[in-house]
């Protein structure tokens, strides 16, 4: 992975430098995807348990918020290091097919892609699914909103500590600035 003039961090504006590259750029990357991933499966299971077909902006701001929130939860998770690793691939493949290398193998380029696919949709993603059911219903209380479980909980609450959370690592203070931007656009 070596061109990623087509994505923009924020950094630049946040800490005054824009010029990150190599290896730290990469592991930026891998981390911000693992974490947006993570939050949309939070608005997903939020909506669904909200009774709702569609994701809005709100849900998905509330989302991001409450994952840098409760942050040291999901990066802490037993197999946040395989998702590392498969996340780190997977953006490596893709890198490779923007930067229009030629795979020569027709077959291998199609195993490759049943592989990321596969990946894509990997046990990873039930088990996950089973793990927030699982939190819903041992963590299930009724807060007076249509669902109890403690994601729902979450939610519905963060704006009660949002504004007066002071990160105090410089990654999550760049995060919440990024977080707070992305609410006003």
């Amino acid at each position: 992975m070596s061109n990623y003039k087509f994505m923009r961090s924020g950094l630049s504006e946040s800490t005054g430098s824009g010029t990150g590259t190599g290896p730290d750029l990469e592991h930026i990357l891998v981390l911000l995807t693992i974490f947006s991933e993570d939050a949309m499966k939070l608005c997903d299971v939020y909506v669904t348990h909200e009774n709702r077909s569609i994701v809005t902006k709100n849900d998905t701001v509330k989302a991001l918020q409450v994952r840098a929130y409760y942050g040291t939860e999901f990066w802490a998770r037993p197999d946040i290091q395989e998702k590392i690793e498969e996340t780190t691939i997977f953006l490596k493949d893709l890198s490779d097919k923007i930067e229009g290398e030629e795979i020569n193998d027709k077959k291998q380029e199609q195993e490759q892609n049943i592989k990321l696919e596969s990946e894509i949709e990997s046990d990873s993603d039930s088990s996950y699914e089973d793990l927030v059911l699982e939190e819903a219903m041992i963590y299930s209380t009724n807060y007076g909103y249509t669902c109890s479980c403690e994601i729902c909980h979450r939610m519905n609450n963060i704006h009660l500590y949002w504004s007066s959370w002071k990160p105090t690592d410089q990654s999550d203070k760049i995060l919440k600035d990024a977080i707070n931007k992305s609410a006003t656009i």
